[in-house]
């Protein structure tokens, strides 16, 4: 098996709400996709501060600019929560460890908002070396 970690950055911009990737977790694959679990402070270095969601983690501190701060917020027009992601500068990596065979096959989704508009990558990394990404999108939301 490969293990691959579900990665999202962004560059440069404010704010971004992310909501649950359902089509992963309809497969059983991610642990609390809703963010509706319990949450733990993110302490892994002083660049990067708030809560985030029991299951996910944040790899934002191997890049040296990045100041991030997580919030779980409700969403009350969609089921399960939010991730309210403030990025004054740099990049961050929202992580969740997952292993696929190798042929696996997947759909993923994932709902976002910006406020002001900005460019996101969204995709599957290899979580060791070589750091292999697949299916990564690059979006304006």
């Amino acid at each position: 098996m490969v293990k691959l970690s579900h990665a999202i950055a962004a560059c440069l911009w404010m704010a971004l709400a992310l909501a649950s990737p359902r089509l992963l977790a309809a497969e059983g694959l991610l642990k609390d996709p809703g963010f509706e679990g319990g949450t733990r402070q993110v302490g892994d270095c002083t660049r990067v501060r708030g809560s985030l969601p029991l299951n996910w983690s944040d790899n934002s501190c191997w890049h040296t600019e990045a100041q991030v701060t997580y919030e779980p917020v409700p969403l009350p027009a969609r089921s399960g929560r939010a991730l309210k992601v403030s990025l004054s500068r740099g990049r961050f990596q929202l992580v969740q460890p997952i292993e696929l065979p190798l042929d696996a096959q997947l759909r993923a989704g994932v709902w976002m908002r910006a406020d002001p508009p900005m460019v996101v990558k969204v995709g599957l990394r290899q979580s060791g070396p070589p750091c292999q990404e697949h299916g990564v999108r690059t979006l304006r939301i």
